[in-house]
């Protein structure tokens, strides 16, 4: 019985002493996790300020930018209206090429502010009916839909979602913009949008019969201003945003 105590007794203090090991292996642990907490915090508030001066540079570039291409814009048309019976045709048709740059330029330096103030200023969400949404933009592209004689076809009911009304407004006609400019121009020319919806979510659907991505440029969807590399998309003007 005396052995047996020793030995219970030798297992206690073991068991004592791991214990304490283990109490302060913990609380170097959590000392360690505390600090590298705040070295991320310290991170993510640096990449924060970065971010935000980044976008204001973006914006104040863009901006700057804008002014003097509107007023190329303008001068050239200016220039065509009231001098283009007294130039030759070689001199109105580089009038009619700055004046067609400088539109696009136009167009970039806009995008470039939307997409910085998508990315910084996230807008107040609300109820939005989404199917007279997409009704409203195809009536708005009903011209492009007649002459491409395309048939677009919305599948009711869509839902009512919670949102960024003008957000999701810029998605679903970046959609069906798309899919008119890239629609095939022979066979069956057809765009159909529909939507499934559950108790939490709505998924839309906006399907075509346009020339498609390539699998090999899947993966670059998501990323501004990077367009397919198959040759036929390079024919129609885009930049990727």
């Amino acid at each position: 019985l005396g052995l047996l105590a020793d030995r219970f007794n030798g297992m206690a203090k073991h068991l004592i002493a791991a214990r304490a090991q283990l109490v302060e292996a913990n609380a170097e642990l959590e000392n360690k996790v505390e600090q590298r907490t705040n070295e991320l915090a310290k991170l993510n508030k640096r990449l924060e300020l970065e971010m935000v001066d980044k976008d204001e540079f973006v914006r104040a570039v863009s901006h700057d930018l804008g002014a003097p291409v509107r007023n190329i814009t303008g001068m050239a048309n200016l220039l065509i209206r009231k001098h283009a019976n007294e130039m030759t045709d070689e001199g109105l048709r580089k009038l009619e090429r700055i004046t067609a740059n400088a539109s696009q330029q136009s167009s970039l330096i806009q995008d470039l502010l939307d997409l910085s103030h998508i990315r910084t200023r996230p807008g107040s969400k609300e109820p939005v009916e989404t199917e007279s949404l997409v009704r409203e933009i195809s009536d708005s592209l009903s011209f492009d839909l007649e002459q491409k004689e395309i048939d677009l076809q919305i599948i009711s009911p869509l839902p009512i979602v919670v949102a960024e009304h003008n957000r999701l407004r810029q998605v679903f006609q970046n959609l069906i913009d798309n899919a008119i400019k890239y629609m095939r121009t022979d066979g069956e020319k057809h765009i159909t949008i529909r939507a499934e919806q559950t108790d939490t979510d709505a998924t839309f659907y906006i399907k075509d019969t346009g020339i498609g991505i390539a699998q090999r440029d899947m993966n670059m969807v998501f990323q501004v201003f990077r367009r397919a590399t198959d040759g036929k998309v390079h024919e129609i003007p885009g930049r990727g945003v």
